[in-house]
């Protein structure tokens, strides 16, 4: 299935399907896509080595196979490429508590079994069920995705010692102990952003979130909503 066909039409989750009995798969993908959700069917646990952000939401085992060979391979995979499973029927017991084993990392007990999905289930406990798992799939993919940006942004520094480089950081000294607006201008491709961040992290500043601003994305009539907020009534704040 094309990448850019799941992304756009993801819009209630995308799951996987795991099986190799065909005609289980089918049943299972033809009720999911009914219910809303966008579905890959697989034969077979897919995963991969290489750190990339996961193409499903949440991945949905349907026999023993599946389930032996996720509990087989997911100690070798990137805690970032793991997605919540679910079980769909039931494991048993012995599977569960194999599945659950003290012995694996923090990162990996999270990805262990969401729920279980029973054939008796109502449709719309499956699909709460779903939903749950895809809420806490898409939260730590954020969760993750935040922990990266801030890493990167504390390896970002100016390099070099050119008289340029040394009078850049000459203004932001200058400005980092004012509590006022400050106004960062430059021709582009100078990484303005960069200057932007050294001068948030290196004040009073530091212990609020920075947020970026596509100023070119916001049009005349809606840039002061968006920045400032909006009256949602008359008694109601920014």
């Amino acid at each position: 299935m094309n990448k850019n066909v799941i992304k756009n039409s993801a819009v209630r989750g995308v799951v996987q399907v795991v099986s190799e009995d065909r005609i289980r798969r089918l049943e299972v993908c033809t009720q999911f896509s009914n219910l809303g959700y966008t579905v890959v069917p697989l034969a077979e646990v897919e995963f991969s080595q290489v750190s990339r952000l996961p193409e499903a939401d949440v991945c949905v085992l349907l026999d023993q196979k599946a389930i032996s060979e996720f509990m087989i391979m997911v100690e070798s995979v990137p805690a970032e490429n793991l997605i919540p499973v679910l079980c769909y029927p039931a494991f048993s017991n012995d599977a569960q508590k194999a599945f659950l084993k003290p012995s694996r990392t923090a990162s990996h007990e999270t990805m262990a079994p969401f729920a279980e999905l029973r054939a008796q289930d109502s449709l719309d406990s499956i699909s709460r069920l779903l939903d749950s798992a895809i809420k806490y799939s898409r939260l730590s993919r954020e969760c993750n995705d935040l922990i990266s940006e801030l890493n990167t942004r504390a390896t970002r520094r100016l390099v070099g010692y050119s008289h340029a480089i040394q009078t850049l950081r000459d203004r932001i000294g200058d400005v980092v102990h004012l509590q006022t607006p400050v106004l960062v201008q430059g021709v582009a491709g100078s990484d303005l952003s960069l200057v932007a961040e050294i001068i948030h992290d290196s004040t009073f500043l530091s212990y609020h979130p920075f947020i970026r601003v596509n100023c070119s994305s916001l049009t005349t009539e809606n840039i002061e909503r968006e920045l400032t907020g909006y009256y949602t009534h008359e008694a109601s704040q920014y």
